[in-house]
């Protein structure tokens, strides 16, 4: 017997909600642009591997740090508020994403009060350039060079990024809160929450790379 036509509805609701990722997607390529840009060039102005592990690394250029802190604060909110009014508009679940989005806003805390904590700070968020990518090839025809090249930016940067920068971060960052607290003579201190909230999401970069594997090798349903 000839297939069935599939239903009406179904058809309209999955085009509106790829409509929703479409201009989600335009609006991370556009907002992550800048962001990954201006983040960029702040780390290429101030790392200097011998001054890690003291107040100066990162100094010198606040105002800066503080316009990119400033956009990825502004960044994180009106993603919430479009991901919570719009659920359709991420193909992964929303929570998840609200989740890590609170938990990368509450960790702007920390440098806003402690400014010696902005290359931290940096060094972690430049994870959003393996965000950018994933964004960038979701909308690319494949196969296309293009894609292939997306394609191995965003593995390479997730490897790099969430898989040996995480982990390291929630070391250093733990080895900087016991420096700075010796420094003030107490651990009952805010900074705390940069180790803290770094592993979270190290947990999660890791939880999602293993969600990402069982994908690729689950077996496809016969039609």
């Amino acid at each position: 017997s000839p297939p069935k036509p599939r239903n009406t509805v179904s058809i309209v609701a999955m085009t509106l909600n790829n409509n929703d990722v479409v201009k989600h997607d335009y609006f991370n390529i556009f907002a992550l642009s800048i962001m990954c840009s201006a983040n960029i060039l702040f780390l290429f102005l101030t790392t200097d591997l011998s001054k890690l592990g003291t107040d100066d690394i990162g100094a010198g250029n606040e105002q800066l740090f503080l316009m990119n802190l400033y956009l990825f604060m502004i960044y994180v909110v009106v993603d919430m508020l479009w991901v919570m009014m719009i659920p359709t508009s991420v193909l992964a679940g929303p929570s998840s994403i609200l989740v890590h989005h609170a938990v990368a806003f509450i960790m702007t805390y920390v440098p806003l009060q402690h400014q010696q904590f902005s290359w931290h700070f940096a060094a972690c968020t430049v994870v959003e350039v393996n965000t950018l990518f994933l964004t960038i090839r979701r909308n690319l025809p494949k196969p296309s060079i293009s894609y292939v090249i997306c394609d191995f930016l965003f593995y390479s940067t997730w490897l790099v990024l969430r898989l040996i920068l995480f982990p390291w971060l929630v070391v250093f960052y733990s080895t900087e809160y016991l420096r700075f607290s010796n420094h003030i003579g107490t651990y009952f201190n805010i900074v705390i929450i940069s180790p803290v909230l770094q592993f979270v999401v190290t947990c999660m970069s890791f939880k999602w790379t293993i969600d990402m594997i069982r994908k690729q090798f689950k077996p496809k349903l016969k039609n």
